[in-house]
């Protein structure tokens, strides 16, 4: 895109929305934690590591129910619930299951005395658990009634908003493979691994004779072990939807929460529910995860650096070089684009962008009006998941010759194995895009220095599928 090439002001407040968002969430994560005890040590670090930890993820605006359901304000629920609803669909119950999360971290599972603490009730427990019990399907309902509304509202066919789940999965990209070198299993293990140790090394600490874990109810511990793996598996399994599996940023969901599980573990502000017996000693004589630098030893200080450096190496990793054309050449680009669109848009037909339609937004080509339908994103998305009705229906207009003019990134024929980078995803677009395209269309101009290819209707068309 010509914006993302020229480092455009566009691009940046996109950045800074997405920077903004995920700092926002560490704040409200930090604070929430800290509100008893504001200056911590390792804010900062941590600040900075959660920023890095969500950045890992790819999270932009769906992240915005995180941030809203820290107050755990049933109202907030629902609305960060509802705004999952128009997001993402495996986010409709994240809001809900954040507020249940904190809820397992810092409330009691109280009984009446001391004596049924460890022999609990069916009705206690329930007790405990109908507060997230409701938010969860207060929340997860109310974001399905704002999906279906906003399909509705949209006018766009229902089918468009559930493609994913007629997608191929591809099983073999949770291992080793070209698209993801480590694969996803093993590069979520790496991320995930210092963080679980954090938990571990606290919930394992021995106070005379006595470990930390037995402090808690077990029903709380197995609530928090249960929201992780369900966010792990839902996670890992959409990672394999043909389109992904190339980073871990459908595991998003459950990077947050473990994020959040380790600091509550990781400062000791977790909420006991009964103190254990002899435990009123210096803590100085614990090797704990406190807050007291000098509790902390080698190992626990090498791990906090681990959690830190796992994740900047992940974003500094997908930093590269970039081949950027010139603002004279881009200029020039821009003028030789904007005399085709002159000369085919009075044609008595219309300039279909495929992709580089932030120039229409930012009205860099005046007078040319957008075409909604086949972006190239979305169109890509069409095209794996094989929509027979949105195919069917571009496949026809480019037949009719609708467009007097497409303007897209260069296209190719070339058919990709299974065991290169992307390959189901190439081939995707080649038989569903590419070879209709050319068959109906011809190549009238490539601009080289921007990548963008310039097609005009054929007279006979010829190869078609």
């Amino acid at each position: 895109m010509f914006w993302s090439r020229t480092g455009s002001l566009a691009d940046f407040i996109l950045w800074l929305f997405s920077i903004g968002i995920c700092g926002l969430g560490g704040w409200l994560l930090l604070t929430h934690v800290f509100r008893l005890r504001p200056a911590e040590r390792l804010l900062t670090g941590l600040a900075s590591g959660l920023i890095l930890f969500i950045m890992l993820s790819n999270l932009l605006a769906h992240v915005l129910p995180l941030p809203l359901a820290f107050w755990g304000a049933a109202a907030l629920i629902l609305l960060a619930s509802a705004w999952a609803g128009i997001s993402r669909i495996n986010w409709f119950p994240v809001p809900a299951m954040l507020a249940a999360t904190l809820h397992l971290l810092e409330e009691r599972c109280s009984y009446p005395n001391v004596a049924a603490q460890h022999a609990s009730t069916g009705s206690a427990l329930w007790r405990y658990l109908a507060k997230p019990f409701m938010w969860g399907v207060a929340g997860t309902a109310v974001a399905f009634g704002v999906q279906k509304a906003y399909i509705a509202w949209s006018g766009n066919p229902p089918g468009l908003f559930i493609s994913s789940f007629s997608s191929d999965l591809l099983w073999y990209r949770l291992f080793p493979n070209p698209t993801y070198p480590l694969g996803i299993l093993l590069s979520a293990l790496l991320v995930s691994l210092p963080l679980l140790l954090i938990i571990f090394g606290r919930m394992t600490v021995v106070q005379n004779t006595t470990p930390h874990w037995k402090a808690y109810h077990p029903i709380r511990l197995l609530g928090l072990a249960a929201i992780l793996l369900v966010l792990f598996v839902v996670g890992v399994i959409v990672s394999t939807k043909i389109g992904g599996g190339s980073n871990l940023h459908n595991l998003d969901s459950y990077l947050c929460f473990l994020v959040i599980i380790a600091a509550y573990f990781f400062f000791g502000k977790t909420v006991e529910d009964w103190p254990l017996e002899h435990a009123i000693i210096s803590p100085r004589e614990i090797a704990t995860f406190g807050y007291e630098r000098q509790q902390l030893s080698a190992t626990h200080w090498a791990i906090i650096a681990l959690a830190l450096a796992i994740p900047m190496y992940y974003t500094l990793a997908l930093v590269g070089p970039r081949s950027l054309p010139t603002p004279a050449q881009t200029a020039q680009d821009i003028e030789t684009l904007s005399k085709y669109v002159n000369k085919y848009s009075g044609q008595n037909g219309e300039i279909l962008f495929i992709s580089e339609r932030e120039l229409i937004t930012f009205n860099t080509l005046p007078g040319v009006r957008l075409v909604p339908d086949y972006e190239r994103v979305f169109l890509m998305e069409m095209a794996m998941a094989g929509n027979p009705d949105y195919l069917g229906k571009f496949h026809d207009e480019l037949k009719n010759h609708r467009f007097a003019m497409i303007v897209s990134e260069p296209l190719f024929l070339q058919y990709k194995n299974a065991d290169e980078i992307f390959g189901e995803e190439n081939n995707a677009w080649v038989s569903q895009v590419s070879k209709y395209v050319f068959c109906y269309y011809e190549p009238q101009k490539l601009l080289r220095n921007s990548r963008i290819q310039l097609l005009v209707p054929r007279s006979d068309p010829k190869d078609c599928p």
